[in-house]
């Protein structure tokens, strides 16, 4: 059973959509870019910024969510809004 944490969520695939859509979120600024001077980055379920999850080992872990990693995009978003 989950202990009782704030930002409980998810699960093993979490972290694996997590990776696949900011990899694609870096394609897609690069691509855009070109075209389009003013990216703006939309996250309607932004929630706290990180995550709390447990381990195959069975430990708690806590990582980035995909609003704290937005900013990590690059080349970067010219504008972020998180709802």
């Amino acid at each position: 059973m989950a202990p009782e944490v704030e930002n409980w969520f998810g699960g093993t695939w979490t972290g694996e959509k997590l990776h696949v859509v900011l990899n694609y979120l870096g394609f897609y600024t690069k691509a855009l870019r070109k075209k389009f001077s003013h990216l703006v980055y939309i996250d309607a379920f932004a929630g706290t910024g990180s995550r709390e999850y447990e381990s195959e080992s069975g430990e708690t872990q806590s990582s980035q969510g995909s609003a704290l990693r937005a900013f990590d995009i690059d080349p970067p978003f010219a504008e972020y809004l998180f709802f």
